[in-house]
């Protein structure tokens, strides 16, 4: 957590008060720490604050004294983390694990504002306490892991299967709000396409993956497809544009 607190004291260095705040509750929040509310509050209070010195209606003595306890709040909460970095992990893992896939698959590292708000908007996604059914297809689940630890923390739950059939089978037996596959199974490279077709020529319009480990930019979407990534980053931002389409 070393790279994390020096950004957060920082950001407070430079009077960047509501990011500290924001990248305070994404910490908390991942971390299902009763600290978010904390936070929160702190966040609350300073909106208040800004509130009423735009309406001109607090002295400049009263503005620096409410300031300066809400520094002093954030101040603390870091002290917190510092203190017992441990619990507070995996927002760390969570930047660095999507760093190392994107700087991995495209050799071009994601930029500082891009991690904040995938992990900003994770922690959002996981306010809201939703409750999501998915089916994984690939043949080597092993490999995605992490990816279903992570999307379990927001709130979906997968079952996995290994192959097209057992995805029927799955998918006739089941109700899912969204399927991930990969595209080249078992020794077909058209394997997850036919899948999603089947889905599609029975009715079924269930949002639907692709997370392929290598794709062709150049060939966009596959029609009737919700989105196509080689990249743990894209995937979570589709899998949350589904939530919040379903919520």
């Amino acid at each position: 957590m070393e790279k994390t607190l020096q950004e957060l004291f920082n950001l407070i260095a430079n009077n960047e008060v509501q990011q500290t705040l924001q990248k305070l509750q994404s910490i908390f929040s991942l971390a299902d720490s009763e600290l978010f509310n904390d936070a929160i509050l702190l966040s609350a209070r300073f909106k208040k604050l800004n509130s009423d010195v735009r309406k001109a209606i607090i002295s400049n003595e009263n503005e620096t004294i409410r300031y300066n306890e809400i520094v002093h709040g954030i101040l603390s909460l870091i002290n917190e983390i510092k203190d017992n970095p441990k619990p507070f992990e995996k927002y760390d893992k969570v930047e660095e694990k999507v760093q190392q896939d994107a700087k991995e698959k495209t050799n071009v590292e994601w930029p500082v504002f891009a991690k904040d708000a995938l992990v900003q908007r994770l922690s959002y996604i996981k306010q809201k306490e939703v409750s999501i059914k998915g089916l994984w297809i690939d043949d080597h689940p092993g490999n995605q892991a992490y990816e279903k630890e992570l999307l379990s923390t927001i709130g979906v739950k997968f079952d996995t299967v290994l192959n097209s059939e057992q995805a029927w089978y799955q998918i006739n037996h089941n109700e899912y709000d969204l399927i991930i596959s990969d595209i080249n199974r078992n020794g077909d490279p058209k394997a997850g396409l036919e899948l999603l077709n089947k889905t599609v020529h029975n009715g079924l319009n269930i949002p639907f993956i692709f997370f392929a480990a290598n794709i062709n930019p150049a060939l966009g979407t596959p029609p009737y497809a919700f989105g196509i990534t080689n990249l743990i980053g894209d995937l979570l931002h589709l899998v949350m544009d589904v939530i919040e389409r379903k919520n």
